[in-house]
């Protein structure tokens, strides 16, 4: 990701990420076989894996240097409740509504986390420089 960061920016980088994982997530209850559920696994796990370290390396940029650690800190702590709470979610989607609907929930999110991305790739925020700054 530290690689594309200087080609594309972080909003991209976000759009594309939530985009991808997105789109995984939806195809999964379709997968027919094994090796097509292990591939849309794996673009989901590549989706995320580019929307994770992006989503920081932005809110480092959007913030005052002086609150960097509080909001990082926040955004782990969100995580962890997120970790700790989708799972009781998914199953009470799964068995209240269907094996389909966790993946349908967890595409929502992502499509969630995409519009917030494109309305701050929209809004033109670059990878360079803190906001506020020449």
């Amino acid at each position: 990701v530290g690689r594309l960061v200087p080609l594309v920016g972080e909003p991209r980088l976000l759009v594309a990420g939530s985009a991808v994982a997105a789109a995984a997530s939806v195809m999964i209850p379709e997968a027919s076989t094994l090796r097509a559920m292990l591939a849309l696994l794996a673009v989901l796990a590549l989706g995320h894996g580019v929307l994770g370290p992006s989503l920081s390396a932005l809110l480092t940029r959007l913030v005052d240097e002086r609150d960097v650690g509080g909001v990082l800190g926040i955004q782990q702590a969100l995580g962890s409740l997120a970790r700790v709470a989708g799972p009781f979610a998914a199953q009470l989607a799964w068995g209240g509504l269907g094996p389909r609907w966790p993946y349908l929930l967890a595409a929502a999110a992502y499509a969630g986390a995409f519009a917030a991305a494109a309305a701050i790739a929209w809004r033109g925020v670059r990878s360079v420089g803190r906001v506020g700054e020449a």
